[in-house]
């Protein structure tokens, strides 16, 4: 699209939209809309032109149904979300992995909104998955084309005056997007000062070298170029992940969100730790859920089983006091359910 043409994705609106504000989920994409219908469409295409917009899922996670959507201009979009923002000055960003559809991913999102009560607008960050299991390595591609635009808007977010606070959710292939963002954003000391608004960082079922993310965690995630952000950070990991358990059998070597390890000399479970001391980083909460597992390929534990649920909302809530209360390491056990998360109404 040219300069000066006409987005046909967006209609003209106001601040006080009645039918856009009933949308409640904050849509940020990379991916190419289909807009021929009442609602977008967001197919598994890339763009560069990024398009914000709000939307309303519906269905469930078993069964997603079809997504509300409209798209808006930038500006619009900035002001709207910095008035949902309101006075606790906090939002929450979620990026998706591989092989997801939309429909699904607004679900989810929808979920944590509803699970977590979190009290400022959430905020799905979605890049163009191929939706297939079969096109693993072109979701590679698509989610490495995309990381400088991911980065581009956690920045955006940061430099927002009225934004104190960015919680940030990656699961699966995405925590590679949040890792490389952080980093990035640590190397230059024009972005660096930004980094105090990202306090609470979140890597579930994470498809990520566990060793790549051990040596970020040591030398960028808390270096003393980063340390003034009084970061946490937190990890689910389990035993029975299926998705990422062949993504470590298809890289050789281990992953983030799986406990085995490609090493047989070693017996117990793997967690991310210090290379040099092999201890459990400071700050750093590593969540276990193997024993509470949910749904046949228990990738996405952090949403779908009861006591995972639990653990992130001890972790963005209330600046994340919970978590950081716990131990280094926490087991989930089915008994979890009721700890943290606010009642349903």
């Amino acid at each position: 699209m040219q300069a000066g043409d006409r987005d046909l994705c967006v209609r003209d609106q106001s601040i006080d939209d009645a039918s856009y504000q009933q949308l409640p989920i904050f849509l940020i994409t990379s991916r190419l809309p289909d807009c021929r219908g009442a609602s977008p469409i967001l197919t598994k295409q890339r763009t560069d032109q990024i398009r914000y917009g709000r939307y309303k899922a519906s269905g469930t996670r078993k069964k997603p149904g079809k997504t509300e959507m409209q798209f808006s201009q930038r500006d619009y979009w900035q002001a709207d979300l910095e008035k949902a923002a309101g006075p606790s000055r906090r939002v929450m960003v979620f990026i998706h992995g591989y092989n997801n559809y939309f429909d699904e991913i607004a679900v989810r999102s929808q979920a944590m909104r509803q699970v977590t009560g979190f009290e400022g607008p959430i905020i799905t960050y979605s890049w163009p998955s191929f939706q297939a299991f079969f096109r693993y390595t072109v979701d590679e591609a698509n989610n490495l084309w995309d990381q400088p635009y991911f980065y581009g808007e956690l920045l955006s977010l940061a430099r927002t005056s009225n934004i104190d606070d960015i919680v940030v959710v990656s699961h699966s292939m995405g925590t590679r997007s949040l890792l490389a963002a952080m980093e990035r954003m640590s190397r230059q000391p024009d972005t660096r000062k930004y980094l105090d608004k990202f306090r609470t960082l979140i890597f579930a079922s994470g498809d990520l070298d566990r060793q790549i993310f051990e040596r970020s965690a040591k030398n960028e995630l808390f270096s003393e170029n980063m340390m003034g952000a009084q970061r946490h950070v937190t990890v689910f990991t389990s035993n029975v992940d299926r998705a990422v358990g062949i993504s470590r059998i298809l890289h050789g070597y281990d992953r983030l969100g799986i406990t085995k390890c490609n090493d047989p000399n070693i017996k117990e479970p793997c967690y991310p730790r210090d290379p040099e001391t092999g201890e459990f980083f400071d700050g750093v909460t590593v969540v276990d859920t193997s024993n509470v597992s949910g749904g046949i390929i228990g990738h996405a534990d952090f949403i779908d089983s009861l006591a995972g649920r639990e653990y992130l909302c001890a972790a963005v809530l209330n600046d994340g006091v919970a978590i950081r209360k716990l131990p280094k390491l926490v087991m989930a056990a089915k008994s979890d359910a009721g700890k943290f998360c606010p009642p349903v109404p």
